[in-house]
């Protein structure tokens, strides 16, 4: 009897966009975020253990030299989170329709409006609340992630563009 062993890999790359106040791009970066622990877990309750769905998604900006790690829940978010930006609330992921295993937001970014000078953001995340630098409670972490040159300059009146893609493969 021969075994055929599959191994399933998620994984997620969020593009975030700096825009000015003249609607100039000032810099673009890429992150390859992590799948915390609390995500990965959501997924297999949500798909086969009869757990809830989360059916609205929520985008976050992290603040200086985050450090994301497996473990991370909304305690850790909440305590790096950035929220030098306009929005009342965190910005609702829009996701386009699932193609060949990926999903992303590229129809309609998560856009932030920067409303403090000489500010530094250092990546982004992905929550199941929309409430700003709430550290605890019932929310899940989907993903976090930091840039891979450091952390980026922004300035009152800047626009944050970011696009998150997640997907997954059997190998």
């Amino acid at each position: 009897m021969s075994k055929n062993l599959n191994n399933v890999m998620f994984r997620g790359r969020y593009t975030v966009k700096c825009f000015g106040p003249d609607g100039k791009l000032k810099w673009s970066d890429e992150i390859e975020n992590l799948v915390v622990n609390e995500g990965l877990d959501h997924i297999l309750d949500s798909t086969l253990a009869g757990g809830s769905q989360v059916t609205t998604w929520y985008v976050g900006l992290l603040a200086a030299s985050p450090t994301p790690l497996a473990t991370w829940t909304k305690t850790e978010v909440g305590a790096n989170d950035f929220v030098d930006y306009d929005e009342a609330t965190l910005v609702t992921w829009t996701p386009d329709a699932v193609s060949g295993q990926s999903v992303d937001n590229s129809t309609t970014p998560a856009d932030f409006s920067i409303n403090q000078d000489s500010s530094s953001v250092g990546g982004a995340y992905l929550a199941s609340t929309n409430t700003k630098a709430v550290e605890g409670g019932a929310a899940v972490i989907f993903s976090a992630g930091a840039f891979t040159g450091g952390n980026k300059a922004v300035d009152n009146g800047d626009t944050l563009q970011v696009t998150m893609t997640f997907s997954n493969s059997s190998s």
